[in-house]
């Protein structure tokens, strides 16, 4: 009895340092992703008590989560990913507590089966801390709910208290999200598991399995009704029907159902077998990948190995159900099964890719039952423990792979605002910027815009929402569905709304590897970039360069609260300042920032980013160092002689050439084939 103490006493931390192992290696170098950047802008702008306006047509319980957590950990994204992590680990504890109620006795089943719930690898998105905090929150809320329903049927002379309690938290769950909606059809299953151990007869566990469900049925029907006929999301519309008939929809559900529950429950595990691509193991970020794994491996095997008994009561023998394993798969098939309900019913894409892999958090505990059931098939000790822990340190493995991804992309954030800040000291309020896309994995132009903001408008709180950034994919059927000039443009933004004009928009464009570009008809366009979608014609016809304050008092720069100021002069802060003076036309500044960037031996990442300085410095008397630099870029690609063609006409066109100089350029326009 002591041992079991001893070792349920150990079972919290060893978990917790297990989800530090996984999770928390890179906390102080991530950041802000997705749906986190623009709700804690609103929590910024509007104060973080206000969360009601942002969240005014849906979800009733939402705002009051963000109301209550936001003035906690307001902007510190440290404590935001330190809270993420620590929600896990409580709904891990609670998926234990689960487990003990339905099978008593099975402490090391308890404990296995959080483990696996802690890095279930299918859940890809835990580094967007600020969303997915409060979603595990809700997911505890609805696991306790699981807990009390089955602590008022281990203890009879509080059934109707601990009932009430469960029907509290699973309503609130309920209200909070739609996340976990599909997994309340999984509580008959549980309820019958348990109510079976009784040794009553099956009819008469059926009926009392329907009668103990119904109160929780009556608060899932009620909801169903508001949810799905009376309140309308302003960003989901639910589908109640189908279209071709309701056996159809029945059919296309089951489908859907039976394919979601094999990715999820399945397909989810078999990502960490896969190794990262282009790994180097001897840099230092693999070995801190391989110690972190390393330690899970070890701690969980351990730990395991100790809690591994033969002291727990057997399974009994002659009725299938009887056995844990099998009724551990039913309980884990039918949460899989109704995990992705409301995916389907809000036709949205379930997949273990980003974004989509959010769809799995409901089957995170299904997946755990069987994976856990499918290890105790194995008759070994030692190879049961084994399993466990090669899977909990791949898991580990996989999910330090995704937290380098995030860390990464955190860090291309804050080099897009320094280069655009560079290229855009100052941005006229009202400006719309827009793209085709821009090279981000975990960002939306939703999520930019947040940081456009922030960025340029820091003392921003109210009104007119000053700037707004879309991309071209997303926005032609809306925002940006006329591409005419003086043509007036209302974007919504949650609890702000943008005013703006399509005579006021600034195109910009990413290539991967390469700096920020601001395009424009005339210096940057279709033909100088030929790689550009041709969409963008459009929208590059109406990019006008008046909206930038080339030189402002303050100069923008990144947002201060999280990225550091730097002194860095890499080969885009050249880029960047060169391509602004270019547009002043101070082309002495050009060759003088040429001559600086080639003193710090200095190359782009994409060669079309010597054209500023073609231009500058063939318009500043240099005309021979720019024709050399030109012979370079078309010996990479002969698609670039159109653009240079644009350069030397602008050159030709400006009269301040010797005579030698437009020697040198009727050669050049000879050579490059431009049509005069």
């Amino acid at each position: 009895m002591k041992k079991y103490l001893r070792l349920e006493t150990l079972t919290p931390w060893v978990l917790l340092i297990i989800a530090w192992l996984a999770y928390g290696v890179f906390i102080r170098s991530v950041g802000l992703y997705w749906d986190d950047m623009p709700y804690v802008f609103f929590g910024h702008v509007l104060g973080p008590t206000q969360y009601h306006l942002v969240f005014y047509d849906e979800r009733p319980f939402l705002p009051i989560l963000y109301n209550l957590t936001a003035p906690i950990f307001g902007e510190n994204i440290t404590l935001w990913q330190v809270f993420a992590i620590f929600m896990r680990w409580v709904s891990a504890l609670c998926v234990g507590w689960i487990v003990r109620l339905i099978w008593p006795g099975k402490k090391e089943l308890a404990f296995v089966v959080s483990l696996l719930f802690l890095v279930y690898p299918g859940f890809g998105q835990q580094w967007i801390s600020t969303i997915y905090s409060r979603v595990f929150i809700l997911l505890l809320l609805f696991m306790l709910s699981l807990a009390l329903m089955l602590k008022a049927e281990r203890t009879p002379g509080r059934h109707m208290l601990f009932t009430a309690l469960a029907l509290i938290c699973g309503t609130v769950s309920l209200l909070g999200s739609e996340y976990y909606y599909g997994l309340e059809f999984s509580r008959p299953a549980i309820l019958w598991i348990v109510l079976t151990q009784r040794g009553e007869k099956i009819g008469v566990s059926i009926k009392r399995t329907l009668l103990q469900w119904l109160p929780y049925l009556l608060v899932l029907i009620v909801f169903t009704i508001w949810r799905g006929m009376i309140v309308e999301s302003s960003l989901y519309r639910i589908r109640v029907s189908g279209e071709s008939g309701i056996l159809l929809m029945l059919w296309d559900l089951l489908k859907n159902m039976a394919g979601n529950a094999f990715k999820g429950g399945v397909l989810a595990w078999t990502q960490i077998f896969t190794p990262p691509e282009n790994v180097q193991w001897t840099s230092r970020l693999n070995l801190v990948m391989g110690l972190a794994a390393g330690g899970a491996l070890a701690l969980s095997a351990w730990f395991a190995w100790k809690f591994s008994t033969r002291d727990e009561s057997e399974d009994e023998k002659g009725v299938i159900w009887q056995s844990w394993q099998t009724q551990a798969m039913m309980i884990g098939v039918a949460m899989l099964m109704a995990g992705s309900l409301p995916s389907w019913a809000a036709r949205l894409t379930f997949d273990l890719r980003f974004p989509y892999n959010r769809f799995t958090l409901p089957m995170m505990f299904g997946s755990a039952l069987i994976l856990a059931a499918g290890i105790y098939l194995l008759r070994s000790r030692w190879l049961r423990v084994a399993l466990l822990s090669l899977l909990v340190a791949l898991s580990a493995g996989w999910h330090f792979q995704t937290a380098n991804s995030f860390r990464l992309e955190w860090n291309k954030l804050n080099s897009f605002l320094q280069q655009l800040t560079w290229r855009v000291p100052g941005l006229q309020p009202g400006t719309m910027l827009v793209a085709y896309e821009l090279p981000f994995n975990y960002y939306s132009d939703n999520s930019l815009t947040a940081a456009i903001n922030w960025t340029y408008a820091p003392d921003f709180h109210g009104g007119d929402l000053p700037y707004v950034l879309d991309y071209l994919t997303v926005r032609k059927n809306s925002a940006l569905k006329v591409l005419e000039p003086d043509t007036p443009v209302i974007q919504k933004y949650r609890a702000l709304e943008f005013h703006g004009n399509t005579s006021d928009i600034l195109a910009i464009h990413v290539p991967e590897g390469g700096c920020v570009r601001v395009l424009d008809d005339e210096y940057a366009n279709i033909v100088s970039f030929p790689r550009l979608n041709v969409s963008m014609a459009d929208v590059i016809a109406l990019s006008n360069l008046e909206r930038i304050i080339t030189d402002p008092g303050e100069p923008a720069i990144p947002i201060p609260q999280f990225f550091p100021e730097t002194t860095e002069q890499n080969w885009c802060y050249f880029f960047e300042k060169a391509d602004l003076v270019r547009q002043t036309g101070d082309y002495e500044q050009v060759a003088a920032l040429w001559d600086q960037a080639e003193q710090a031996g200095l190359t782009p990442g994409d060669i079309t980013e010597y054209q500023p300085f073609v231009e500058g410095l063939g318009l500043h008397g240099r005309l021979a160092e720019a024709i050399q630099i030109a012979r370079e870029m078309v010996a990479e690609k002969k698609s670039h002689r159109k653009g240079l063609c644009q350069i030397w006409g602008r050159i030709g066109d400006s009269g301040s050439l010797t005579e030698s100089d437009q020697f040198l350029l009727a050669e050049i326009i000879k050579e490059f084939n431009c049509v005069q």
